[in-house]
């Protein structure tokens, strides 16, 4: 976790609008090896504006 800026760009035909906001999130996750080159993983973050992220993540190790 810690301080972060998130910015945003919307367009919508021919609107446009932005935003730009400083925030702190706190969170934590974990991976674990299914075989010697394949893990899997989960994290949440919870954030400033009662934001939440859940993700989940599968990775490959190509070499040793």
């Amino acid at each position: 976790g810690g301080p972060a800026f998130f910015g945003l760009f919307d367009k919508f035909g021919p609107l446009n609008s932005d935003s730009n906001e400083g925030t702190f999130t706190a969170g934590g996750g974990a991976r674990f090896w299914v075989s010697p080159r394949v893990y899997v993983g989960a994290e949440a973050r919870v954030g400033w504006e009662l934001h939440t992220r859940l993700a989940g993540t599968v990775g490959i190790q190509l070499g040793r």
